[in-house]
């Protein structure tokens, strides 16, 4: 960066209608100075033309504080900075610029820089803004200016784009949570019906066999009802469907508790079985003085206990059926507040970002409509001010002012 010296920190008071004025070329090089120019600079017109623009910058200026002229000027938009300018003398004064490009048959020929004074807040800013690109800073503070620098950078369009991406963000989530709890009521649904209902009919028949096929069939035959041979073709045809039941049963998901009950019932399962290995005996032998006080002496003994067993794991299935409904509908409880949780927060996060959209645009334009009202009837008003966004509505008030300021060098 170009150092022009001597400087003498004395501030030359600019008048507040003054306006200075110059045109370059598209390498910075003078082209054009209005008489305010010369007379505030101290350099003669043959010494400003023909030179580069920066024979007025101040030392004092950070290099940085120009870093997004070029660029801006170069993309066709207006640059608009608060810059502190030297005089030839050392002397300083500060403007406010606005540097636009110059257009001839839509191709860009130069830039035109048009300056008035600066006020005493916006010197006192661009002080602060240079007092803190000169220091080092902490981590905590480089972070909190990004951040800073961030939300000042937020354009219309990502505020736009933002409250979309909450909008599609909370929809999907909360159509996954759904379907997470969908998965899971079917899962709970199934367990009870595999491992509750089912088992419950296994073990429905297997009571069935004993208290009908076997026990009945004792009675039946006793008392004539049914012959012994059926009595015996009702007896195999129980031991074999307890067997097939008792077996399917135990392939299914059972619960410490329920193992505990198996293996008891196991343990009678084998009492009940040399009871009705006897009474098969009994009936191929036909001996129906035996089986008159067998039925009640041996068969109800040993098969009682069982049935009572029985009896406690089907109360077991609908206990655990029982928790498993009340895990479902704790489930249901959780994913139903959390569904309604996430479009409560989608609906605040949306109001929020549409609430800071609002106030970013519907004030700005009110100004907007303001200022060009009053340019059009022909009347001056205050300065435009900058409110430090950096956004499609910044750029359209940036292209106003440099509209404004050729119109009134014009």
């Amino acid at each position: 960066m170009k150092i022009n010296m001597p400087v003498t920190q004395r501030q030359v008071e600019l008048k507040d209608n003054l306006q200075i004025v110059s045109k370059t070329d598209l390498k910075g090089r003078i082209t054009f100075v209005n008489r305010e120019f010369i007379d505030v600079s101290g350099f003669c017109e043959e010494e400003l033309i023909g030179q580069n623009h920066n024979i007025v910058r101040h030392p004092d200026m950070p290099a940085i504080a120009f870093e997004g002229l070029w660029d801006t000027v170069k993309s066709g938009k207006p640059w608009i900075g608060i810059v502190k300018n030297r005089c030839k003398n050392g002397d300083h004064y500060w403007v406010q610029a606005i540097v636009s490009p110059i257009k001839e048959e839509n191709k860009v020929v130069g830039y035109l820089s048009v300056r008035k004074k600066a006020s005493q807040s916006q010197i006192e800013g661009a002080l602060s803004f240079h007092k803190f690109l000169n220091q080092k800073h902490s981590f905590i503070s480089v972070l909190f200016y990004k951040l800073r620098d961030f939300k000042r950078n937020f354009s219309i369009r990502q505020r736009i784009i933002s409250i979309f991406v909450v909008m599609l963000v909370t929809s999907l989530l909360t159509g996954y949570i759904g379907l997470i709890g969908i998965n899971n009521a079917k899962k709970n649904l199934l367990t009870v019906y595999q491992d509750r209902v089912i088992p419950l009919k296994q073990i429905k028949v297997i009571s069935d066999m004993y208290a009908v096929n076997i026990v009945d069939a004792s009675h039946k035959v006793r008392n004539g009802n049914i012959s012994w041979s059926e009595g015996q073709a009702n007896l195999d045809k129980a031991l074999s469907e307890v067997d097939k039941q008792w077996k399917a049963y135990n392939a299914t998901y059972l619960v410490p508790e329920e193992k505990q009950l198996v293996n008891e019932i196991n343990a009678l399962f084998v009492k009940a079985n040399e009871a009705t290995a006897t009474l098969q005996s009994i009936l191929r032998m036909q001996d129906e003085k035996r089986i008159a006080t067998f039925t009640t002496n041996e068969l109800y003994p040993a098969i009682d206990p069982l049935s009572d067993k029985i009896t406690a794991l089907i109360d077991l299935q609908l206990k655990v059926a029982a928790e498993k409904y009340a895990e479902s509908e704790a489930d249901y409880h959780f994913y139903r507040n959390l569904m309604i949780g996430m479009v409560g927060l989608g609906a605040l996060l949306v109001g929020f970002l549409g609430w800071l959209l609002f106030n970013t645009i519907m004030p700005r334009i009110r100004v907007a409509v303001r200022y060009l009202l009053s340019r059009s009837q022909g009347e001056l008003h205050e300065p435009v001010i900058r409110t430090g966004h950096r956004d499609e509505l910044t750029d359209v008030m940036d292209a106003y002012r440099a509209l404004d300021s050729r119109l009134t060098f014009d």
